[in-house]
């Protein structure tokens, strides 16, 4: 009987949906928009995976230009008191000035340390204070 009661709303639904006007062309657009939605997904994907590419290609590219500065600076930094094992990006504009720097050091947990990491670099590489960052190492 249950069965019976759930045909009878299926075919009520059915026959209003039949009874609204260009039904086939509203379905259509559905489609349609649907289509679309999917296509741009799947090119927005495919263009962000080619730009992760590039940016991943021209760090790499930058880190075996400019891996000697870096390699010197962590290599200063750490023999300063407190600071021990570092790890140094350096980043560039294109006319190959500092633009930023990042440090990652055992012993930037302490304030002192952290200081110390900041004056260094800034003294170094004669740039803002603001211009670097300092992460305590894991």
């Amino acid at each position: 009987m249950e069965q019976g009661k759930n045909n009878d709303k299926i075919n009520e639904l059915l026959t209003k949906i039949k009874g609204i006007k260009h039904i086939k062309i509203i379905i259509g657009i559905l489609i349609a928009a649907i289509i679309m939605l999917v296509y741009v997904g799947i090119t927005s994907n495919k263009t962000n995976e080619t730009i992760n590419e590039n940016t991943m290609q021209d760090i790499s590219e930058t880190n075996a230009t400019y891996s000697e500065n870096e390699e010197k600076l962590a290599d200063i930094l750490e023999r300063i008191e407190g600071i021990g094992k570092t790890k140094v990006m350096i980043t560039y504009t294109d006319e190959e000035k500092v633009n930023g720097v990042i440090v990652v050091a055992e012993g930037a947990d302490n304030p002192l340390s952290e200081w110390k990491i900041r004056h260094a670099v800034q003294t170094a590489l004669k740039i803002d204070y603001h211009s670097i960052e300092v992460y305590s190492m894991k």
